[in-house]
């Protein structure tokens, strides 16, 4: 078992698990869709379903959802 760092063809970047059975992407770092001053990382739930975590507006918290900043 082992981490490797994966280079996506829409620019971000996964942590990829390379224990058999794992989904490619454990991790996945990207910058944001419409504002790309915003730093994003998804991870997956257990059914396979990312969820994004970010920077709130006012910088004081996060915030956590299913769709990409």
């Amino acid at each position: 078992m082992g981490w490797n760092i994966k280079q996506n063809a829409d620019g971000t970047v996964s942590l990829v698990d390379g224990a058999a059975g794992k989904p490619d992407d454990a991790v996945i770092f990207g910058r944001g869709a419409t504002d790309t001053d915003i730093t994003w990382l998804a991870l997956r739930n257990a059914t396979g379903v990312l969820t994004y975590i970010y920077p709130n507006a006012t910088a004081d918290g996060v915030t956590v959802a299913n769709t990409k900043p």
